[in-house]
């Protein structure tokens, strides 16, 4: 199978999100939190319209790191860095958030996500069974990885 049939997106629904994600907004920011480690929210400022942004976000951890992958247009806002506020885990904490968009780098956090025990529906994707993610998959579907500030 080739590398782009082996590695798709696979999105939710646009309907499960808009109910999803105002839930998850709301708990998150609440002592249930905590219980809700896979999840986070984002409060940053648009780079370029200075609008605040809130993204309830899926957060993973990457040699220790919290990182988020996505290929939503929005993720170019952390391109040379950019504060950002992270509530994920029952604490909220600021910090700069910094845009990896080399495709090598990406994939191989996205494998070891994967290799963690991770699925690639909670990634958004579909993938292949015992498919290696690669630097055309990540190409391919236009990922690339937020790393997030560490927790203070």
């Amino acid at each position: 199978m080739s590398s782009s049939a082996a590695v798709r997106d696979s999105p939710p629904p646009d309907a499960m999100l808009r109910v999803l994600n105002p839930l998850l907004r709301a708990l998150l920011g609440t002592p249930a939190g905590r219980l809700l480690k896979a999840y986070g929210v984002l409060r940053f400022t648009g780079r370029r319209t200075g609008r605040a942004l809130t993204v309830v976000i899926g957060v993973h951890e990457v040699d220790g790191a919290l990182v988020v992958f996505t290929s939503e247009v929005w993720r170019l806002n952390f391109r040379g860095g950019r504060p950002v506020q992270v509530r994920h885990g029952g604490t909220t904490f600021d910090g700069m958030g910094e845009l990896i968009e080399d495709p090598e780098v990406v994939a191989t956090a996205l494998q070891q996500v994967l290799d963690g025990g991770t699925s690639g529906f909670q990634l958004g994707l579909k993938i292949a069974r015992d498919h290696r993610v690669t630097p055309a998959d990540v190409t391919a579907t236009g990922r690339a990885m937020i790393r997030l500030p560490p927790a203070a």
